[in-house]
């Protein structure tokens, strides 16, 4: 049985794949996810290894908008880097 943690990420995900997969503007929600996190564009591209290039045009719209692979990437290195510091945004 998964623990209450578990399901909660899993809400928190989809919530998040979702308002990036419907928005109109998918990079300023991206962005809007990483500062919830707490995270730089920096350190979101390093727990993703790439350059933080990747990440800042796919925020400002420079790259098309984020197939559900990348966005899955993406939610599930916040989430995960999230859970791994204490869960502060999970658990709120």
């Amino acid at each position: 049985m998964a623990s209450k943690s578990t399901n909660v990420q899993k809400q928190l995900s989809r919530r998040m794949a979702g308002e990036i997969v419907i928005s109109d503007q998918p990079g300023q929600t991206l962005r809007k996810w990483r500062d919830i996190f707490k995270l730089s564009q920096k350190e979101l591209a390093n727990l993703l290894d790439v350059k933080p290039s990747v990440v800042c045009d796919f925020e400002k719209g420079r790259r098309a908008s984020p197939g559900i692979g990348t966005v899955r990437r993406f939610v599930e290195t916040m989430v995960d880097y999230d859970s791994a510091h204490g869960g502060k945004v999970v658990n709120s």
